[in-house]
């Protein structure tokens, strides 16, 4: 084992915060060589490969490797959460004011570092796709009004792309993109123009399917040599750490499946009878405001309503934050909880839990929930995967593969073991949990490739901002439901927004919920000034839409604190 400057970094930060270090991060740190190329870094749910962002995040700030870290992951969520660690940490080795100075998080919510140009970045897939698409986010209302004349506006995107050509970029959970074509599309794009541009990339994550990993290896092709790929992929070529083995063996994670029955608020309650932290995961918001909801009224009788939270993504952010904070003390300190949330909770969140129930979801996503189960130091946990009525937001073929999968198998999935070892569990009766992703995931990647090759030639050429401004925003890349302005709550600007899409925007709409919108940072809640507005909004038009949005300075719309509360909480 060799000691470069990472591998000295991690092992003062272990020494320090985390108590033991982690082998494998050590091979990683020891071997990265921080020349240009694609770095893939498959690591289990718990292992601690976030480390891996905060040693190199501590390089940059004594001028090694990079003049920058840009960590970028899927989810505001996710984003947030690994900030706030950040924060945390280095503010210890920093102070606080430091920080503030090198490091940022940017996204809709937050303007941390709005050209990405601080040494310490944060963001997330969709602020850091539009900046290397030659869109920055500070620039909209400028590309809005250029596409409102008719005219060219180049901007000064090449100040943001300067910050990442310089960086090394760090894609965090990409998994999380499969169910989207839209955003595979865009990330595939984005890892293909920086192998061009010879920048850093390091994709990490727990369960990268194989599929995904030759697509990512296909969309770099004549730019980084297949065989130059450097692969760190736990349990393959002798990439294991045997301690680690030893210990996640040592914990009994039961598995019950309920896949004919669906989750109410009686199994979440009976669960809180018997667990301190309990997790509950639902794959629909509607459907989770309502179990909120009824799981509220039952402990508000017992007196326990104080121990109940509620986290999902059509939140305010201050509001979000403060939940998850909150929940994360609650779990290291062993206080009961009973969470509810999305999926926003599956990648990076750093809580452990007693028990998991979580609605069936595509394999990916299981593995990531169950691991927030026993994710320490515990011995023992639970896991109940309930059926659905509707597969939505994923597609029936992803629901129906895993549990196709989870019920030939009795629901025994290794959930911290990559495989099933010699002489390991029941001869062969189960499932490795990379296994079981390999096995019950879809990768939509009919003739993606030649999406993907026309897209990276877009953002080379400096005339074609237009070109990809109208594939965002008609949904053919990033997003199918493209983010388009956010919600505020009336008297509650301070908390931040919430990010909405066309179809949310119309149904708001129709349902006369929308109270105003904000001009200049000031509120117009005049009736007529509203009904002008609407009458203008067409949601079958999104690109014009959106340019009449930027060009009329409305930086938001505007709800009433009642009908958030309906909305985020089923009051």
């Amino acid at each position: 084992m060799g000691y470069s400057l990472l591998t000295r970094i991690y092992d003062r930060l272990v020494e320090s915060f985390w108590g033991r270090p982690r082998r494998l991060v050590r091979v990683f740190l020891d071997e990265f060589e921080c020349s240009p190329g694609v770095y893939v870094v498959k690591l289990p749910t718990g292992y601690g490969k976030t480390s891996i962002v905060f040693t190199h995040a501590l390089s940059v700030l004594v001028g090694y490797c990079s003049s920058s870290t840009i960590y970028v992951a899927p989810l505001r969520s996710l984003v947030d959460d690994v900030y706030d660690r950040w924060t945390s940490i280095a503010s210890k080795i920093l102070g606080e004011e430091v920080v503030g100075e090198v490091s940022g998080v940017q996204h809709m919510g937050v303007a941390g570092s709005i050209y990405l140009n601080k040494p310490v970045v944060y963001t997330t897939m969709d602020t850091f796709l539009l900046h290397l698409f030659k869109l920055p986010p500070p620039e909209l209302r400028h590309y809005a009004r250029a596409v409102a004349s008719q005219q060219l506006y180049r901007g000064h995107y090449e100040v943001s792309r300067g910050v990442i050509a310089n960086s090394t970029v760090i894609f965090d959970e990409p998994h999380l993109t499969i169910h989207s074509t839209a955003m595979l599309k865009a990330l595939l794009s984005a890892i293909r123009f920086l192998a061009y541009i010879k920048s850093i990339v390091v994709v990490m994550t727990a369960t990268l399917p194989r599929k995904l990993e030759e697509l990512i290896i296909s969309s770099i092709k004549g730019y980084v040599d297949a065989r130059n790929v450097r692969k760190y992929s736990y349990g393959e070529g002798g990439f294991i750490d045997q301690e680690f083995e030893e210990k996640q063996a040592s914990k009994i994670i039961e598995t019950k499946l309920q896949l004919d029955k669906r989750m109410s608020s009686k199994d979440i309650v009976e669960a809180s009878s018997s667990y301190n932290r309990v997790l509950v995961v639902v794959n629909k918001r509607s459907r989770l405001v309502e179990l909120y909801s009824n799981v509220k009224r039952i402990l508000d009788a017992r007196g326990l309503s104080d121990r109940l939270f509620l986290l999902h993504g059509f939140m305010l952010e201050r509001e979000r934050a403060r939940i998850a904070r909150e929940v994360r003390s609650r779990s290291r300190e062993g206080k009961p909880f009973i969470l509810l949330t999305t999926q926003v909770i599956e990648a990076g969140f750093d809580l452990s839990s007693d028990i998991l129930l979580t609605e069936i979801a595509p394999a990916p996503s299981i593995v990531q929930r169950v691991g927030r189960v026993a994710r320490w130091n515990e011995k023992y946990g639970e896991v109940v995967i309930y059926g659905v009525g509707d597969p939505q937001p994923y597609t029936q073929g992803d629901i129906s593969l895993a549990e196709k999968l989870l019920k030939e198998h009795n629901g025994c999935v290794l959930w911290r073991m990559p495989r099933v070892g010699r002489g390991m569990a029941g001869n062969g009766k189960c499932l490795g949990y990379v296994d079981f992703v390999e096995k019950a995931t879809i990768v939509r990647d009919g003739g993606i490739l030649s999406d993907v090759y026309n897209i990276a030639d877009y953002i080379l050429k400096p005339t074609s901002t237009s070109t990809i401004l109208y594939k965002i925003l008609s949904g053919d890349i990033l997003r199918e439901k493209p983010l388009l302005i956010p919600l505020y709550v009336e008297g509650r600007l301070g908390d931040g927004g919430i990010p909405v899409d066309l179809d949310t925007l119309n149904v708001l709409m129709n349902k006369d919920m929308i109270r105003g919108y904000i001009v200049d940072d000031k509120v117009v809640l005049e009736k007529e000034k509203l009904m002008e507005l609407k009458r203008k909004i067409n949601i079958r038009k999104p690109v014009e839409t959106w340019a009449l949005l930027e060009v009329l300075g409305v930086k938001g719309l505007v709800i009433d604190s009642k009908t958030y509360e309906e909305l985020a909480y089923g009051k």
